[in-house]
């Protein structure tokens, strides 16, 4: 098998996965992110946010997630019926853009990183070089997400050109506002 065999899948699941099988396979990626994000503080409050830090109980985490996702999917769901003339699926667009999250995963080590102290980041060099990698990190695990996401959204609605590009991002910046309001009003509401 050659090294583009090999990468595709990992870089284009979406041709092998489909429908049912990529949502069920999203849905436990999702768990799993939610479970150990709990588990080191790592938090995924938005369509393309991750925070480290602050407690993580298990129902908030699955709710960040799940709000991120569903947000998301909504949105391009809505953009491909109104843009496509393609039948476009639910289904579809659920089980790739679930399954498209799974770079997610790729951040749960960043939690164990120990950060806590910013005052002496760019005061100790070796402190200073972590967290410049970690930075380097987080953005290649959100490029990833967005390309999987991007992949996702062309595969499941069948759209080209201008309007595939233009309807994904206005779809993101879409789903980032509702996912940040309606994560901000979960919050205050679990606060108090």
């Amino acid at each position: 098998m050659s090294f583009r065999g090999t990468i595709k899948p990992i870089i284009n699941p979406f041709e092998l996965l489909a429908g049912w099988k990529s949502l069920w396979f999203g849905l436990s990626i999702i768990l799993l992110n939610a479970f150990l994000g709990t588990a080191i503080n790592v938090h995924y409050d938005g369509v393309l946010d991750i925070h480290m830090g602050r407690p993580n109980p298990f129902a908030l985490s699955i709710f960040e997630h799940t709000i991120s996702w569903l947000s998301l999917a909504l949105f391009l769901y809505l953009s491909g019926m109104y843009f496509s003339s393609s039948r476009i699926r639910l289904i579809d667009v659920l089980g790739t853009t679930a399954l498209a999250r799974y770079p997610l995963l790729l951040a749960i080590p960043v939690g164990f990183i120990d950060l806590n102290d910013p005052a002496t980041i760019f005061v100790n060099s070796t402190s200073t070089l972590t967290f410049i990698g970690v930075a380097i990190l987080l953005l290649f695990i959100v490029g990833l997400h967005i390309f999987l996401l991007f992949k996702a959204y062309r595969v499941s609605c069948n759209l080209k050109g201008k309007t595939l590009y233009i309807t994904f991002i206005a779809s993101v910046v879409l789903a980032e506002i509702l996912s940040k309001f309606l994560i901000i009003q979960f919050y205050k509401s679990y606060i108090l």
